[in-house]
């Protein structure tokens, strides 16, 4: 069965956890699977772990795709037997990058970045919710106003997750009045200031690399991360100058 056989209402119920742009990306990348199992007159109930090992060296030598695009196609593969409840007798290795050395930001930097930011709540709440709530710029993207939970002070992923982001509630209630004072149809969290539609992935991404390049070029948005991310694990109120009222 092809997912391009399959009928409208089959079709949602496929990688159904998803966003909507990750659904879009995982259906194209599972077409892609199943162009090379008939090429190779592979049957879908029979796949091997050499299959998979064939098909991951193909995607490297033959397409030349880069690590983290064969990431997403082997994830694509496995939500599709798992949602259509379709054993799998094979396994999708996990894959390591080559070894990634971050160019860590100075908290200073990151205090020059929120200066920025601070008067335009769109961007500073996106540089929240990407450095400091593991959101990834396509979920980003995703997110709609009920995502939000300002009661608890918590973002809810499309698949479930919560972060909390209690450290940044001033910024949070900041943006939420003024994305609740648009009263537009859309649920959309984050919209394009010339169109009021939703941002996408790769718009949020050069948002915050812009923001980031003003302070330093050679840095950029995964060192950001990275660096946050080191300061919210190691983070102490008591004494860290990110969560004193100098910076926040």
């Amino acid at each position: 069965m092809s997912l391009s056989c399959l009928k409208n209402e089959e079709k949602q119920t496929i990688f159904a956890n998803k966003s909507p742009s990750t659904r879009a990306i995982y259906s194209i990348s599972y077409r892609q699977f199943e162009d090379f199992c008939s090429k190779n007159h592979i049957k879908k109930e029979e796949i091997t772990q050499k299959d998979i090992d064939n098909y991951i060296e193909y995607m490297s030598n033959t397409l030349k795709l880069k690590h983290n695009t064969i990431k997403i196609k082997l994830n694509a593969i496995k939500s599709y037997y798992k949602d259509n409840k379709i054993t799998l007798n094979a396994k999708t290795p996990t894959l390591y990058a080559a070894s990634y050395e971050p160019n860590i930001l100075s908290l200073q930097m990151i205090n020059q970045l929120y200066l920025r930011l601070k008067h335009n709540p769109r961007k500073l709440f996106m540089f929240v919710l990407f450095s400091f709530c593991e959101g990834r710029s396509d979920t980003i993207a995703s997110l709609d106003v009920t995502n939000i939970d300002i009661k608890k002070m918590v973002v809810i992923y499309k698949n479930k997750k919560r972060k909390s982001f209690k450290h940044f509630s001033g910024i949070a209630n900041n943006y939420m009045e003024y994305r609740n004072s648009l009263q537009l149809d859309t649920n959309a969290l984050f919209l394009s200031q010339t169109y009021l539609e939703r941002l996408n992935g790769r718009s949020v991404r050069r948002i915050l690399s812009f923001e980031l390049g003003i302070i330093d070029k050679e840095k950029n948005i995964r060192d950001l991360r990275i660096t946050c991310q080191k300061i919210e694990k190691n983070k102490n109120e008591q004494n860290n100058l990110f969560y004193s009222k100098k910076v926040i």
